[in-house]
């Protein structure tokens, strides 16, 4: 077999990994009675997915399943699924590409928080435009811009611009700020939530809270789904009802 002469050359050897790659599934499922589950499945997922959601499920996934081996990759981009080789992702929101399809995994409710010390200093926020008069903790997205905030106002949900007196490109730096006090953050409440339950933080302004987001299980729309990623979505999936407070069927 030669090389198109317009097809770079590591452009073909990932292409025919690919190919055989797909050969090796076919094959696995043709023998999927035969043994048990068993492989590499490598997830894409936003940092906080892995640490809140995955990681703690892999015990139980790995005792029942023990020839898995699970890797994690942390990433933001759809495309990343095919450029680097992931099994599936997880990602947040609407999908723009169709040439990925998704599975609903559950709902992600963002919550606005601050420290008891940090609000008996500064008082509280009754209403989002409140928020121009505080520290606020901003995260900082990909292009460098400040994440607004989104609130629902007057029945409509509404971009807020606050003034950000700490920004992160990391959700988790976030969390650690609030919880030492430096102010109020805007953040997934999974990040949050044994925060929340020792009353570190404070959730402020509920009556005002966006419309919870969609997280979902991403594959490519032309990839067979082998044999290996069921059980370890299953799994993923049935955990979901475990974070009470974080995502709702």
């Amino acid at each position: 077999m030669c090389a198109d002469k317009d097809v770079a050359p590591g452009l073909f050897q990932e292409r025919s990994a690919r190919a055989f790659q797909l050969l090796a599934e076919a094959a696995e499922e043709a023998i999927a009675g035969t043994r048990e589950v068993s492989g590499t499945v490598r997830i894409g997922l936003p940092a906080l997915f892995g640490t809140y959601l995955v990681a703690p499920r892999l015990p139980a996934l790995l005792q029942r399943h023990p020839k898995l081996c699970v890797e994690l990759v942390t990433t933001m981009r759809q495309a990343d699924i095919v450029e680097r080789g992931l099994d599936f992702a997880i990602a947040v929101g609407a999908l723009p590409d169709s040439n990925f399809v998704a599975r609903p995994l559950g709902y992600g409710q963002f919550v606005t928080v601050a420290s008891p010390a940090y609000l008996a200093s500064a008082g509280c926020p009754n209403h989002p435009a409140e928020l121009a008069a505080h520290r606020c903790l901003a995260y900082a997205r990909p292009d460098d811009r400040a994440d607004p905030w989104n609130f629902v106002i007057d029945g409509a949900t509404q971009p807020t611009d606050v003034p950000a007196a700490a920004r992160s490109d990391e959700m988790h730096h976030l969390a650690a700020m609030v919880t030492a006090g430096l102010g109020v953050a805007h953040v997934p409440m999974f990040a949050v939530a044994d925060a929340l339950r020792c009353g570190a933080v404070v959730r402020l302004l509920q009556a005002f809270e966006p419309p919870p987001k969609l997280a979902s299980f991403v594959y490519p729309a032309a990839r067979s789904m082998p044999r290996r990623l069921r059980p370890v979505i299953q799994h993923l999936a049935s955990s979901v009802s475990v974070l009470r407070g974080t995502y709702r069927d």
